[in-house]
């Protein structure tokens, strides 16, 4: 299978922790707009292609704007933290870019400065 080449401009997004509303005793997405969001660009970007549904490797790279004071600094090692930024992609990818999260099996990434915020996917379907 060849790579698939995604690029989503804007800055990475998160996954948010649950809420809890103690005067009602319920539980709400505080970036449930937000993720609908991003999985619109996501179809837009990957199209009416069939999800994948073989073993996964994904190499993502989370590109955050440059700041003044960190010019010099290639990796971006403040928060939000890079198992975060996975968990929200893998999600926001269901039904898209594959099937169901637990068929990847082999995740690259890393977190870098950049001039634009933007998130860098490849994705490769590995032969059994």
């Amino acid at each position: 299978m060849a790579e698939i080449n995604i690029v989503l401009d804007g800055k990475p997004i998160p996954k948010a922790r649950p809420r809890f509303l103690r005067s009602c005793n319920r539980v709400y997405n505080s970036q449930a707009k937000i993720h609908k969001k991003q999985r619109y660009k996501l179809q837009e970007s990957y199209g009416s292609k069939e999800p994948l549904k073989g073993i996964i490797d994904i190499t993502v790279i989370f590109v955050f704007e440059r700041l003044k004071c960190r010019k010099d600094d290639i990796y971006h090692v403040n928060t939000p933290d890079i198992d975060n930024l996975l968990k929200a992609l893998f999600d926001v990818g269901n039904g898209i870019l594959w099937v169901d999260d637990r068929q990847i099996a082999q995740v690259h990434s890393k977190k870098i400065y950049g001039e634009e915020a933007k998130t860098v996917i490849t994705i490769r379907e590995i032969e059994d």
